[in-house]
């Protein structure tokens, strides 16, 4: 975010938009998006003020500072899209700051990212899918996120899994905070395989393991009693006594995870002899 908040207010509202819209957007959009929310340039000028070229000018230097600094992805003013390595961080810098909600709620009818919107295209991208989802997402309305794309993947021709979906949100980098919004099948389906392979080669991967572990020693309902044995396996066959003690003043009997006697995973016996 250094780099982000060195950077001059008109560039910082390019990509703040971009990151909302998530699809690429042209030139003549971004101007339209300006206007909606009324945006000036620093010397106060507006984006309905001339022509559209006279517009255009008016973003050519931000446009082309973003280009050279790798904000913005490709070499070209005609197609815009932020590099796909900063956007979730732009976007979560954006919600902390309080600032997504409302941008976000114009720019969603604006650019018709809603049920609506969608409903009157034949076809969609991925990433317009994915833009009207990730407005939801971050305003932490999971089930209607999901609900978008059940609706709508049909008609998305490059398509992806809904497991894809949140692995690009909300592992671009891995954000616990974030990750925590998803429903716990999803948490198994992400944590499960990697965490029982770490434990495999006496690895860890410690953002996912620590926020893993977290879980379980809250008792969260994010994780699902196979997910939560895998944790307790770890910590008995690694030593981990203090934790088990712990869990165990909380929770109950050894080996009893949500009131189920749980065995050793298929995936753990293939590795540990017991």
């Amino acid at each position: 975010m250094k780099k982000y908040n060195a950077l001059p207010s008109l560039e910082k509202k390019i990509l703040q938009i971009l990151s909302i819209a998530y699809a690429k957007l042209t030139q003549t959009q971004l101007v339209d998006c300006f206007v909606t929310l009324n945006i000036k340039t620093e010397n106060g000028e507006r984006f309905d003020s001339g022509t559209k070229r006279a517009m255009f000018k008016l973003l050519r230097n931000a446009l082309d500072n973003l280009l050279r600094d790798d904000l913005l992805n490709g070499k070209s003013r005609s197609v815009l899209v932020v590099n796909r390595a900063y956007i979730e961080i732009l976007t979560r810098h954006l919600v902390a700051e309080k600032k997504f909600t409302a941008m976000a709620g114009i720019l969603q009818k604006k650019l018709n990212l809603t049920q609506e919107g969608f409903a009157q295209k034949p076809s969609l991208s991925m990433d317009q899918l994915m833009a009207g989802m990730r407005i939801f997402f971050y305003q932490e309305k999971v089930s209607q996120a999901i609900e978008l794309y059940e609706n709508f993947i049909s008609r998305v021709s490059d398509r992806e899994s809904l497991y894809t979906v949140w692995e690009r949100i909300c592992c671009s980098p891995f954000d616990p905070d974030w990750f925590r919004r998803l429903p716990p099948d999803m948490h198994t389906s992400f944590l499960k395989g990697p965490y029982l392979r770490d434990m495999a080669c006496w690895s860890q991967n410690d953002s996912h393991a620590d926020y893993l572990e977290s879980l379980v020693m809250e008792g969260s309902e994010k994780c699902e009693p196979d997910l939560e044995a895998a944790v307790l396996e770890k910590w008995m066959l690694t030593g981990q006594q203090d934790r088990l003690d712990i869990w165990l003043k909380k929770y109950g009997g050894w080996r009893f995870v949500r009131g189920r006697m749980q065995k050793p995973s298929h995936c753990m016996k293939k590795h540990w002899i017991f």
